[in-house]
């Protein structure tokens, strides 16, 4: 059920194709092996590599089609006045419900890395009741950011979902943020910068990420952002960020499970019709990547030496992106060619 929700959300909000998973598996399965041929003479070549190496500092550098899948999901589908996209599948065979508010932004749209992410982490704080009300309820709440999105994702039993629709729509309504709040948010966040780093993998990725984006792209950064950047978050940019990307126009509400679609619908349009807010002008940036043929050494304390190669991709509306994915499942993993 949370997993129907979560898809359906993502892919509408990505895409504005909530049924964009089967087309996706659909055009994975008749993938032949001439696409994948094609696809990697194309795109591995060596004038679009970006390598990136972290290694020791004491050692030197080492160098057939099937079947269509499944049965769509039946989605019930409507747009509010105020521009608000709602979708809900109704499924009885679990007494459970996930909804979950999805809006463009995360890393993509952040003027200051980490402030979508501190966003969230101040919700998570400001919010413990609502939290603990549905967790009463059986429920359970988390927020979340990423690279193009944030939002909320709630689970409750069925016959709860009108009271957390409800719930969420004040909260939306109103955020309170105090000094208290934005201090202890910053440490915590700055705490699990100072982790991610530690681990050596993560942070050969994020380093593989600044060299391939560059200086100017919002990809270059971690989703946590940097201990400088998350030290100078003030409250009025995180307001600014909620006020400019919390709005109707910039949202999809998800609902998935034992619920009676009309009469979600009603109470939705009730909940959220009147809600407010200036239409999202997004940041073109998709088309300013640039294309390097990088190569980047850093030596670091450490017993490792990893290597990542990178290079550029295509949008997930092409149809080589499917031979790519196969390549990537061939290549990479424990069990991969490499």
């Amino acid at each position: 059920i949370e997993g129907k929700g979560e898809d359906l959300g993502t892919n509408q909000i990505y895409t504005g194709i909530p049924e964009f998973t089967e087309r996706y598996i659909n055009g994975i399965r008749n993938v032949s092996v001439s696409d994948i041929k094609r696809v990697a003479k194309k795109y591995f070549r060596s004038s679009l590599l970006n390598l990136c190496v972290l290694q020791p500092q004491t050692e030197q550098m080492l160098f057939k089609k099937t079947a269509p899948f499944g049965i769509p999901v039946p989605v019930t589908r409507l747009q509010l006045s105020n521009g608000m996209r709602i979708l809900i599948n109704q499924d009885h065979n679990l007494p459970l419900v996930s909804i979950r508010l999805t809006c463009l932004g995360g890393v993509l749209e952040e003027d200051k890395p980490g402030l979508s992410y501190f966003l969230t982490r101040l919700w998570q704080r400001v919010d413990s009741n609502m939290a603990d009300r549905i967790e009463n309820k059986g429920g359970d709440v988390s927020w979340y950011s990423g690279n193009n999105s944030f939002g909320i994702s709630i689970n409750v039993l069925k016959g709860q979902a009108c009271p957390a629709i409800k719930m969420l729509r004040a909260f939306i309504n109103k955020m309170p943020v105090t000094k208290k709040d934005m201090k202890s948010v910053k440490t915590l966040q700055q705490a699990k910068i100072i982790q991610e780093n530690d681990k050596i993998y993560q942070y050969s990725f994020n380093l593989t990420k600044k060299m391939f984006f560059g200086d100017m792209h919002p990809y270059r950064n971690s989703v946590l952002g940097n201990k400088r950047a998350v030290a100078g978050i003030s409250k009025s940019e995180v307001t600014s960020f909620r006020k400019k990307y919390l709005v109707p126009s910039n949202m999809v509400l998800t609902v998935s499970g034992d619920v009676n679609a009309a009469k979600l619908i009603t109470d939705i349009k009730n909940k959220f019709g009147g809600l407010e807010g200036k239409k999202v002008l997004t940041k073109n940036v998709f088309s300013s990547i640039p294309v390097k043929n990088n190569r980047y050494t850093e030596y670091r304390d450490t017993k490792d030496v990893i290597i990542t190669l990178a290079y550029p991709g295509v949008s997930i509306y092409s149809k080589d992106r499917f031979p790519l994915e196969i390549l990537e499942q061939l290549f990479s993993g424990l069990a991969g060619r490499l």
